[in-house]
């Protein structure tokens, strides 16, 4: 009301700034003593806006927490908010988040803080999560650095402003290279020129593949030479198309050579049978393949489509894959699966209008629904909805029958591969590897009795990146444990396992909320330490699964005698990152013979800045004092565990079973909705 807008410009004028540097506000004093602002009103304006409030001066919430008091809503002021850049005013002095990530000031440039606000047109919530991922922007200066920056990748590049924006938030350390060629060629320009002498991109394609990778600015020019010369020598991709396939995913060429990119394509050659040609052919149809994990999405893939499309060799499979190589980016539960039940449904209706049949004692429902995507792949890459309404079109028509109106035809994509018109049905199926509670048998290992556990694991972070966001926002960090039975009895299985859970961790998420499920042995738990990420939610996910392993023995010991009883445990991860870390199993006894972390002595595959010291070596401790039981009570009693084997492997290797529903495909499901819980409850606090 106008009243309400008369009390606060009253008490403050600096509400009617029109520039930044006029927006300070008084300081807190004055809105305790003078405005009778409460501690509790603070409060109340840090839970509703902390959205906004990351990086502004304390004042500023005392500010909004007196409009409230006059009667403005919460949702009135994050209007204000939203429309006028100069309500707030930058925080001048870093805060905990920011100290200890690098070099930066103690006091922060307000030159440089204003100048960024007003050329970007980007909030003190962006800037601070600028410096969370580029500490030394708090040490450039405007004119020296800054201005002259941003002008130059502005014009070299022909960006507009937003698009400016965009890259400077998603990478700003690119604020730190050299663009003066006055003296010699600049690190802006020489990447320049080899994308576009080199790569053979135009101008309009080297934007669009910096504005989707802005770290293609920041590769070494050795590094980038050699993997485009081993995607146009050894993998056989024409001069003329290697432009097309940067341009559609430039993601390419931030993968390792050799711990990515050499071994996907080793991959697709031997497990589809492709000649050079082909794989060449094919990946520059669909780029984006390079980029697939191995473990996590072209095994599984690939060994869901052997076993339930009835392919007997790498021939098929090859013929598959390369008349639609977008099979492969599919998703098995949510694409794959869906498609090829929706076919056999069908197929059973259409059997069931006719006459019954038979195929020599096969499933021939699951085979004639084969053999339909096999004459026809392109069918497993378009959406669910358009082959729903394909299948729906042709039982409307009596005259139509599925394998007619599902024929390949010569219209759509240009065909790259050729193949025979009809494909052989087959009466053989791959068996399926499957875990499962109820088949497993318990083992025996030189006569002595073997207990074995199984976990499937997952992490996740809260919220995901966002292409037109600043990396470095605040976010949540949430993990899924999924543990089977043990093959032995360990009493009340449900107050084993709860027991098991709290003795482990302090951050649960309740039943009540739709969390952490004894009687399931399904766990949802907050990442509890900082700088969430999703590799090292899913290293401590494994470390989690480990730690309440450890419990369900500690409550075994005290019911039968473990000396003579080997312990197998086998923990599968959904990340190739925490899958090649912890794969070795030398390797991390090794690392938990260290005393401290301080004398861990990291000598894995990754680079020390991935490792994630702090996580490896508190679970390499655990694994260590397991495997050489050396476990103690808190009173100093010695703990005897029984023989135990602790392996890590990727969930990849599970075959996925055409029957939907299991813990093993929903976990990430879980392990997100964890991050949103823990992001959630950071929020309030």
């Amino acid at each position: 009301s106008i009243k309400q807008a008369t009390n606060a410009i009253k008490a403050i004028p600096q509400f009617l700034s029109m520039y930044y540097e006029d927006s300070r506000k008084p300081s807190i004093v004055y809105f305790y003593r003078d405005l009778q602002v409460t501690p509790d009103s603070v409060n109340a304006a840090r839970s509703e806006l902390s959205q906004y409030m990351l990086g502004c001066n304390a004042s500023d919430m005392c500010a909004f927490a007196y409009l409230n008091s006059l009667g403005v809503t919460w949702d009135q002021i994050r209007l204000l908010l939203n429309a006028f850049a100069t309500f707030t005013y930058c925080d001048l002095e870093p805060g905990w988040e920011l100290v200890g990530r690098g070099p930066i000031r103690s006091e922060l440039k307000e030159e440089m803080l204003h100048f960024l606000r007003q050329r970007l047109q980007i909030s003190n919530p962006d800037i601070h999560s600028m410096l969370k991922t580029h500490s030394r922007l708090s040490t450039y200066g405007v004119e020296g650095n800054i201005k002259p920056t941003l002008n130059a990748l502005q014009h070299r590049l022909g960006l507009s402003s937003a698009e400016l924006r965009q890259l400077v938030l998603r990478m700003p350390s690119v604020i730190g290279m050299h663009v003066d060629s006055s003296k010699a060629t600049s690190s802006l320009d020489k990447r320049i020129e080899f994308f576009i002498n080199e790569v053979q991109l135009n101008p309009d394609q080297l934007k669009n593949a910096i504005l989707k990778q802005p770290s293609l600015l920041q590769y070494s020019l050795h590094s980038l030479g050699l993997k485009i010369k081993f995607l146009i020598e050894e993998v056989g991709i024409p001069n003329s198309s290697i432009a097309r396939v940067i341009n559609t995913a430039p993601a390419i060429l931030g993968l390792s050579l050799e711990q990515n990119l050499k071994p996907t394509v080793a991959t697709l050659r031997a497990k589809c049978n492709l000649s050079s040609q082909e794989l060449s052919e094919m990946i520059v149809t669909c780029p984006s393949i390079l980029s697939l994990s191995i473990k996590r999405k072209i095994d599984p893939t690939i060994t869901f489509l052997s076993g339930n499309l009835y392919l007997s060799s790498s021939e098929e499979l090859g013929f598959l894959i390369k008349s639609a190589p977008r099979i492969l980016l599919q998703s098995v539960e949510s694409s794959l699966m869906k498609k090829i039940c929706m076919m056999r449904d069908a197929v059973n209706n259409e059997i069931s209008e006719t006459s019954s049949k038979s195929f020599h004692g096969q499933n021939y429902i699951e085979v004639e629904a084969s053999s339909i995507f096999k004459k026809n792949p392109a069918l497993l890459a378009t959406t669910n909805s358009i082959l729903e309404r394909r299948i729906s079109e042709c039982r409307k028509d009596p005259n139509k029958c599925l394998a007619e109106v599902f024929v390949k035809r010569k219209v759509g994509r240009k065909r790259l591969f050729s193949g025979p018109n009809d494909v052989t049905l087959i009466n053989h199926v791959d068996q399926k590897q499957r875990i499962d509670d109820d088949k497993v048998q318990p083992k025996s290992r030189n006569n002595c009795p073997t207990i074995s556990f199984s976990a499937f694991v997952s992490g996740s972070v809260y919220p995901a990146d966002n292409i037109n966001e600043a990396r470095g926002k605040r976010k949540a960090g949430g993990l899924a444990i999924y543990i089977q039975k043990a093959l032995f009895p360990v009493g009340d299985i449900k107050l084993s396992f709860q027991s098991a859970i709290d003795s482990s961790f302090g951050m649960l998420m309740p039943e009540g909320e739709g969390g952490s499920n004894a009687k399931k042995r399904l766990v949802l738990v907050g990442f509890p330490f900082l700088r969430p990420s999703r590799n090292r939610c899913d290293l401590y996910a494994c470390h989690c699964a480990l730690k309440v392993m450890l419990q369900l023995l500690k409550q075994a010991s005290l019911r039968r005698d473990l000396r003579n009883v080997t312990v197998d445990i086998e923990i599968y991860t959904d990340s190739s990152y925490a899958w090649n870390l912890l794969k070795n199993s030398t390797q991390l006894l090794n690392w938990g013979s260290h005393p401290t972390i301080e004398e861990f002595v990291y000598d894995g595959d990754y680079p020390i800045g991935f490792a994630n010291r702090d996580l490896l070596y508190p679970l390499s401790k655990t694994i260590h004092g397991m495997v050489r039981n050396t476990i103690v009570t808190r009173d100093g009693t010695k703990l005897c565990l029984g023989n135990i084997h602790i392996s890590f492997r990727h969930s990849g290797e599970v075959v996925y079973d055409i029957v939907p529903g299991d813990y093993t495909r929903r976990l990430n499901s879980y392990a997100k909705k964890a991050a949103i819980w823990q992001f959630k409850k950071t929020q309030i606090a």
